[in-house]
């Protein structure tokens, strides 16, 4: 009988034990969940200030900072207007970028063929007669309004489809560094309806192919007429392809980008 009780009261403090350890971790557990759940929180606040304060500092940069998988909006209604030249180029390039006024709203890249160990200087010789703002066409440089580039003469020029110049391989196309065709075909997809192609004078056809996919995607070709022209070879081969839209002088053609710049002129009226 005492046996018994004895065992009865040893079983109870067990059981007693047993409870309060329980509960004891139960609180426990509590207490750490509530503990983690704020230390939670705790983080996600600072990573919602952290984010916020970076919203802030990009909302404020965007003008001058675009990351490269950003697409420009402005790219898809800017004017852009490739001129390609090759023998003779200097002059005529000299002629029409003296007549583009410095409120012109249109991007403007020049790719003129010559070798490039004997480059001489073209930024710095066009810059002169000029009123636009000029820059170097770098690979990966945002394209704006209002400035005139010119493209290496080691790469060929493209455009990207977040409105930016990329650089190609430099392997000669007919023979070519600083081929008209990437440019003028690139530039089609990207800025289609908006995009002009001016072919001036110099030897071969470069820039034929690239005319056409200028005209397939509803943009502008103009070709210097070849009896104002130094070199008839490369005009004429676009005039070739029955795409060109105003086959125009020299003189002329800087009033006639102005013209379709600014609506005022038939975009698709062509003269022969």
């Amino acid at each position: 009988m005492a046996e018994r009780q004895w065992l009865k009261r040893v079983l109870v403090r067990q059981f007693e034990f047993l409870e309060w350890t329980g509960d004891n971790h139960l609180r426990h557990s509590k207490f750490t969940g509530l503990r983690e759940d704020k230390r939670q929180e705790r983080l996600a606040g600072t990573r919602r200030e952290r984010l916020g304060a970076a919203g802030v500092a990009r909302k404020h940069t965007m003008s001058t900072i675009i990351e490269p998988s950003e697409t420009v909006p402005s790219a898809a209604g800017m004017w852009f207007i490739g001129i390609a030249a090759s023998a003779g180029g200097l002059t005529a390039l000299t002629e029409l970028l003296a007549g583009l006024p410095d409120d012109l709203s249109a991007a403007v890249a020049i790719v003129q063929h010559r070798v490039p160990a004997k480059d001489t200087h073209l930024q710095s010789l066009l810059s002169r007669r000029t009123l636009l703002p000029m820059a170097a066409a770098c690979d990966r440089l945002l394209i704006q309004s209002g400035t005139v580039y010119v493209a290496s003469s080691e790469n060929h020029l493209t455009v990207t489809d977040d409105g930016r110049f990329s650089h190609e391989d430099g392997l000669r196309v007919h023979g070519l560094h600083s081929a008209a065709n990437p440019l003028f075909q690139s530039a089609s997809r990207v800025f289609r309806e908006r995009a002009i192609a001016v072919v001036l004078t110099g030897n071969g056809s470069d820039g034929s192919e690239g005319v056409l996919a200028v005209s397939r995607m509803g943009g502008i070709v103009i070709a210097q007429d070849p009896a104002t022209a130094e070199y008839i070879g490369m005009p004429q081969s676009a005039i070739d392809t029955g795409v060109v839209d105003y086959v125009i002088p020299l003189s002329s053609i800087a009033a006639t980008l102005v013209e379709i710049v600014r609506g005022v002129a038939p975009a698709h009226e062509r003269y022969a």
